[in-house]
């Protein structure tokens, strides 16, 4: 499985054959054949000449009917810059796996740990830079009875069941350079029985001769069968999985399209594709509805998984920039292969075990950290209602399987507080005294079953795109791209036989040809593949293949996930969670500002939703319109593989991203609510005139709002209470006002929900009254008060005869005033003269200077002034 390999003794080519010969005297080495091998190098180091990868192994899980060699195939490719040659390769084998533990240690172990040796075989006597060539290995699975002359052993000398690790090792000489290990790969031999031997039936026949029972588990013919007295109870969870695929930022309803952030989920549900396989691979081993691993899988799927394949089925767009929802667009190519994966789900689904993964693969501690009612509902309480109704079953209820395989006691106490007290964890996320026999524990309230971090490590290791889970310890974690797909799928198919091969009584292990051992997970296995599972359909198929040889066997026995479930309930030895130590669990957690802006968004979400009314004529309820973007925040809380502090930015960027697409999209939510400035002056016409305005709302909900309004203290702005706006539309209100002063003033009015978020952007209004306030009415009710004592005065002297005082200082009326009074045609009038008898309607008045004016004849006197 890795590389590790001793640096290459040789050197570029310098273009003089003097210096490649002052270098190779320089840089001497030593050439192995078959004493050892050349000296080590610090793991992990890429090959620099030539690349080896297995193809093969054959068999990759020995049984007493397997042939007994074993064949290695595999391929050399020359990777560096100059021809290599006399290469020569050989088996070494490791001593067997001693703890689940060294299912992955034991691949980064020195080759000088692999101490039983094969001799060396010719395989090319030289190889071009960028040429590739074929390999082949074949050696006796038992070892002889006599070392070759050559040095080593015909075989890999097993001689009991185990898991070994294997490794092949590639030697030669680079051009300018001297013979050297040039690198080698790795892999595990899963040995659950040993053919027949002529040797070992030899050997028992003379013990059994001589009085002796024999060596255990020997037959007549030298086969070694497997104990099959304490078969291991076998659960199998088969993870179905994706990244978030869901364009952030937006909500949920409306007639518009379903936006995803890439293709890569359509490849996946398309015949050949990562999902595609895991559901074919599955389908076709658990045909048979009463067959034991039938009864042992279920299948651990996420909800969010499916809320995404649903809405792929009515057709989606690609969005060209994930983090803009209003980006432009392409058309998706997978809406009939999500129809035709879903169908096939749910026809399986319906003869399966079926249990929900938490949302979107959340990381419980993190949402622990958030504290947030509404996104532990989300992530925890309701994955297992999506799943039944989507699939339309009833899935396995109040059993958590955390994405990270861990557990803190902040976690274990939001898990109680919702009535979720049963979960899966890794049994190197607890401890105890006292191992329990089934691998079940009462840890801080909660009922946990445990499972092999180590297999899982091995399990993730599968497929073209492998992982390493974050609980696996940096002792085993190495460059999983070094190791062929080959090499990765026979490693892991052996690590999942491990504990089926080391079987147990009770918490005391009775492992053969190995010391007694207390494995916490006990004699349960409970397989857990990561939740996003990169294995292909072979790789699937692998591992089906392996779980049927076990329960068919005898070394395991189905035991249901449901029985694993109730079966908490009961469970009385007691553990205690612990922080998984070297391990990267801790960088799976969120820091505390990132936490704090999800926390943020959520209340300013669930504040909104508080406003909104369900109405109805409007099929959506709110709880559906806001429910997208709270998902978003539940995918950017992602418990993802992190393997040091690169991949932890990265991660919390993804995050950050995420939470900001949905900021985005609640402003655009408030920015639909708005009051519509009218602009420019308002004049009120009086006093208590009110202001009219008009609110709009471009939501597809209804929404209650309130107007928080800012007016200088001579106005006084009535407060109408709550409205309703309606859903795409618009309201007019009536403001009503009392202004005290005659002057321009300016009203702020902002929108605000019933629940007090500020919707839209508040508005200004320029206010004009033509009130005069209190001075105004004080004055006029004294000058109508003056004015009706001076009337009154004026009577009463009239009434009496008497001249008014306010007479007195009037001067005299001068002659023509007289002659205008004593006037019988200003008083009398001539009704019946004509307009054409008549200049003016009454006769000048002569002045002095005014000669030429006509005498009146009806002038009394007759003579002019």
């Amino acid at each position: 499985m890795t590389r590790h390999r001793p640096p290459v003794r040789g050197h570029r080519r310098t273009g003089a054959r003097a210096v490649a010969t002052l270098l190779a005297a320089i840089v001497a080495a030593m050439w192995i054949a078959g004493t050892g091998p050349v000296g080590a190098a610090p793991f992990p180091e890429p090959a620099e000449f030539v690349n080896v990868a297995i193809d093969s192994v054959s068999p990759s899980t020995v049984t007493t009917s397997s042939p007994s060699t074993v064949t290695v195939t595999g391929t050399l490719s020359n990777v560096g810059d100059r021809p290599v040659r006399d290469l020569v390769m050989r088996l070494q084998r490791g001593d067997a796996v001693q703890s689940s533990t060294g299912l992955r240690s034991s691949l980064t172990r020195d080759t000088a740990q692999y101490e039983v040796t094969t001799p060396f075989r010719d395989v090319a006597s030289e190889l071009d830079p960028g040429q590739r060539r074929s390999f082949s290995l074949t050696v006796p699975l038992s070892a002889p009875a006599e070392p070759q002359s050559g040095g080593g052993t015909a075989g890999l000398g097993v001689d009991t069941p185990g898991v070994y690790p294997l490794l092949v090792n590639l030697n030669g000489t680079p051009d300018y350079g001297e013979a050297a290990r040039l690198d080698d790969s790795r892999t595990l031999l899963s040995v659950l029985g040993l053919p027949p031997d002529r040797g070992r039936a030899t050997t028992a026949a003379g013990a059994m001769a001589a009085g002796s029972t024999g060596a255990p588990g020997v037959g007549t013919d030298g086969s070694v069968a497997p104990t099959v007295s304490t078969p291991t109870q076998f659960t199998l969870l088969w993870p179905l999985a994706a990244p978030g695929q869901l364009a952030p930022g937006v909500p949920g309803g409306g007639d518009s399209d379903v936006r995803l952030v890439s293709d890569d989920l359509a490849t996946s549900l398309k015949s050949g594709g990562r999902l595609d396989g895991l559901l074919t691979t599955l389908d076709d081993a658990t045909s048979t509805a009463d067959a034991p691993l039938t009864r042992s899988t279920c299948i651990a799927v996420d909800p969010d998984l499916l809320v995404t394949v649903q809405a792929m089925t009515t057709g989606y767009v690609v969005s060209r920039d994930p983090t803009d929802p209003r980006s432009a667009t392409r058309e998706g190519t997978g809406s009939a292969a999500a129809r035709a994966w879903l169908e096939r789900l749910r026809t399986m689904a319906s003869r399966l075990c079926v249990v929900a993964l938490p949302f979107g693969q959340v990381d419980i501690d993190t949402l622990a950290a958030a504290a947030d009612p509404a996104l532990t509902r989300t992530g925890l309480t309701s994955p297992a209602e999506i799943v039944d109704t989507i699939l339309g079953v009833t899935s396995l209820r109040n059993l958590v399987v955390p994405t990270s395989g861990a557990l803190d006691a902040t976690a274990a106490r939001l898990l109680t507080a919702n009535r979720l007290d049963r979960a899966l964890v890794a049994s190197s996320s607890i401890r105890t005294a006292t191992p329990s026999g089934t691998g079940q524990y009462r840890a801080a309230d909660v009922g946990v079953a445990t499972y092999d971090p180590s297999v899982t490590t091995a399990l993730a290791a599968m497929g073209a795109a492998p992982s390493t889970p974050a609980i696996t310890p940096t002792d085993q974690r190495f460059d999983l791209e070094s190791e062929s797909q080959d090499s990765r799928r026979v490693a892991a198919t052996s690590a999942l036989t491990y504990s089926a091969i080391a079987p147990t009584t009770g918490s005391a292990a009775a492992r053969i040809g190995a010391p007694v051992d207390t494995p916490v997970v006990g004699r349960s296995e409970v397989v857990v593949p990561p939740a996003v599972w990169s294995a292909s359909a072979d790789d699937a198929r692998a591992v089906l293949d392996t779980a049927t040889l076990l329960l068919d066997t005898g070394l395991a026995a189905p035991r249901p996930l449901g029985t694993v479930a109730a079966d908490l309930t009961d469970t009385s030895t007691t553990a205690e969670l612990q922080t998984l130590p070297d391990t990267t669990v801790g960088l799976t957690t969120l820091d505390a500002d990132t936490t704090g802006m999800i926390t943020r968004a959520t209340s300013m979400i669930f504040q909104i939703e508080a406003s909104m009314v369900a109405r109805n004529d409007v099929a959506m309820s709110p709880r559906a319109y806001v429910a997208p973007l709270v998902e978003d925040l539940i995918r950017a809380m992602r418990s993802a593989p992190v393997d040091d502090a690169a991949d932890r930015r990265s991660m919390v960027a993804t995050a950050r991203a995420r939470v900001a697409a949905v900021d985005r999209a609640v402003d655009r939510m408030r920015d639909s609510v708005s009051i519509l400035d009218p602009g420019g002056k308002y004049t009120l016409a009086s006093e208590r005139s009110p202001l009219l305005l008009v609110v709009r709302n471009d939501l597809p909900l209804s929404i209650r709002v309130r107007l928080d309004t800012s007016a200088p203290p001579d106005l006084d702005v009535g407060d109408i209470g709550v409205i309703e706006i309606p859903p795409k539309g618009t309201r007019q209100i009536q403001l009503p006002t009392e202004a005290r002063s005659s002057s321009s003033m300016t009203v702020t009015i902002a929108l605000v929900t019933s629940s007090g978020v500020a919707m839209g952007s508040p508005i200004e209004l320029s206010v004009h009254s033509n009130a005069y306030g209190k001075a105004l009415f004080i004055i006029t009710i004294c000058a109508g008060v003056l004015l009706v004592l001076l009337a009154g005065r004026r009577l009463w002297h009239r009434f009496r005869g008497q001249p008014d005082p306010a007479d007195f200082d009037r001067p005299e009326p001068d002659e023509r005033e007289r002659l205008m009074a004593d006037s019988r045609y200003l008083h009398g009038g001539h009704a019946g003269a004509g307009a054409d008898t008549l200049e003016h309607p009454f006769p000048r008045i002569r002045s002095a200077g005014d000669s030429d004016r006509p005498h009146d004849p009806e002038r009394p006197g007759g003579r002019d002034d």
